[in-house]
């Protein structure tokens, strides 16, 4: 039988089976003439792949798991994670095919209200890299289209006053303080300050560093100690020079809404490669 129930599930559920291949998942759907809709269309795709050669329908939760497993030593994971979980509203139920210069112009819009344009910038960066990644690489889509970036200044190079610092530090609790002003005695990022450890780092030489594999470009990072002293140690933690100020937002748990019954595998390898804290379900066809 096609269609059948399952105890645990009050959907209905199909199995199909093509030139040797079987398949069985949730329709997602109670309604039994909308699952045979929807065994009947995708019975049609399987057979136009099997027998005319036709490239199956790929969606974007399978390319942001294909990308974000391929991808997991990049200095940059963690933001994409937050970029993508970020994007999951306006992508999240789409297949590839359906991203087009409408979608992509609408997502420029929103993201520039709400930061700058570099920022949104490296959003639609990532989602051109994903779609171009699933065109030359993979193999799933056959065009992509246009994504336009904004021009950006080139000076980004900013210097704070001591009347800046100073005031800063006073806007500053407690236990920030000491993290800010080693940041901005070093000039390290905010990630290789708080992962800097005391292996890192020689008091006599006043000499620390950071390894390529800590750092964005992959460049091991030399940085002079002149105002640090081997009194310093003891101050925060043992096995690292900074202390956390404030738990990192990158990889948490962002709310989502629900949908139908989990129909693959998929949504659940998506979900969890973004953190969502509840399996993002797909609607029914």
């Amino acid at each position: 039988m096609s269609l059948y129930k399952r105890k645990d599930s009050s959907a209905w559920w199909l199995k199909v089976t093509i030139g040797g291949r079987k398949i069985q998942r949730s329709t997602g759907t109670h309604d039994k003439v909308k699952a045979q809709e929807y065994h009947d269309t995708l019975k049609a795709q399987l057979w136009q792949q099997e027998r005319l050669g036709v490239k199956p329908t790929r969606s974007w939760r399978e390319a942001v798991v294909r990308w974000l497993t391929e991808t997991s030593d990049k200095a940059t994971h963690n933001e994409d994670i937050r970029k993508l979980a970020w994007m999951h509203q306006y992508l999240g139920e789409l297949t590839l095919d359906d991203i087009n210069q409408d979608v992509i112009d609408q997502i420029r819009s929103v993201k520039l209200k709400e930061v700058s344009k570099a920022t949104t910038n490296r959003y639609l960066a990532l989602i051109r890299s994903i779609l171009i990644r699933a065109r030359d690489e993979w193999e799933w889509i056959d065009k992509v289209p246009k994504i336009r970036l904004f021009k950006e200044s080139n000076s980004r190079e900013r210097s704070l006053t001591f009347d800046q610092v100073k005031a800063l530090m006073h806007e500053l609790p407690m236990h920030q303080r000491e993290t800010v002003m080693f940041a901005l005695a070093t000039g390290l990022r905010q990630r290789n300050v708080l992962a800097l450890e005391w292996s890192q780092v020689n008091l006599d030489l006043r000499h620390a560093w950071v390894q390529g594999t800590q750092s964005k470009n992959r460049r091991p990072i030399a940085v002079p100690l002149e105002e640090y002293k081997r009194s310093e140690r003891g101050r925060v933690g043992k096995d690292l020079i900074c202390t956390n100020p404030k738990k990192e937002s990158i990889g948490g748990k962002t709310h989502t809404t629900g949908g139908l019954v989990q129909r693959s595998l998929t949504a659940r390898d998506y979900a969890k490669a973004l953190g969502l804290n509840k399996e993002v379900k797909p609607k029914p066809s």
